[in-house]
């Protein structure tokens, strides 16, 4: 996120606030989005924008533009994302593996 900006549990959505610096004027911001997965990272899509003083755009608005992965990376053990959920403490994130093989000893 960019600095400045703070993240909170807002149900099953995330709730993200701050303020960007556009033509040397600081706009607060508050952004509510979902998490998903998709096969690279974690999908964000907005679901309401908030800036204080401008017009309230439907989602379908700006949605398709704003929507992001965020890549996981290379997981070990081939592992991918299956899900990702909001909780008080931060974000946790399921994955799953095929044809996983351990050492015997």
């Amino acid at each position: 996120m960019p600095g400045g900006f703070r993240a909170h549990p807002d149900g099953k959505n995330l709730s993200v606030s701050g303020s960007l610096n556009i033509g040397g004027a600081r706009i607060p911001v508050s952004v509510t989005v979902a998490l998903g997965v998709s096969g690279t990272g974690m999908s964000v899509a907005p679901v309401h924008v908030s800036v204080p003083g401008a017009a309230t755009l439907p989602s379908s608005a700006y949605s398709s533009q704003l929507h992001v992965v965020v890549p996981l990376g290379t997981l070990p053990l081939h592992l991918r994302p299956t899900s990702v959920h909001v909780t008080p403490g931060g974000l946790r994130i399921g994955t799953a593996a095929q044809h996983v093989q351990f050492a015997r000893e």
